[in-house]
């Protein structure tokens, strides 16, 4: 088993490679919290912070605005398809994150209090 530095780096490549990812966010239908996922074109920050450009009129902005809790899905086994004749397993694997970490690094690491209060996250 690879230790922390080394799961962390092979988590940041796959982040880095992966060209998709699916979006997870909760919606509220006749009183019920639903799942509603979708693709997305992330993009990695030098802090290796995942970056996505959403207009006000998507529904997931509309979901986070009112439930700042979401999930992000990097998934490698799309692009490896041809991993069942010659098997990478680098490329072959799938990272979840969620919203936790995305907030504790804009508290902790970051220091992006105004951002989060303006998200209604603090």
């Amino acid at each position: 088993m690879a230790d922390g530095g080394e799961t962390a780096a092979e988590i940041r490549q796959l982040m880095r490679s992966c060209r998709r990812a699916s979006l997870g966010s909760l919606t509220e239908r006749d009183g019920e919290l639903l799942p509603f996922v979708s693709l997305v074109i992330p993009a990695i920050a030098d802090d290796h912070v995942p970056v996505l450009l959403m207009s006000d009129l998507a529904d997931h902005s509309k979901h986070l605005k009112a439930r700042p809790q979401a999930s992000l899905l990097f998934d490698g086994t799309l692009d490896a398809v041809i991993s069942d004749w010659d098997f990478n397993d680098h490329m072959n694997r799938s990272i979840c994150l969620d919203a936790r970490y995305m907030l504790w690094q804009m508290k902790v690491v970051d220091k992006a209090d105004r951002l989060l209060k303006e998200m209604n996250a603090l």
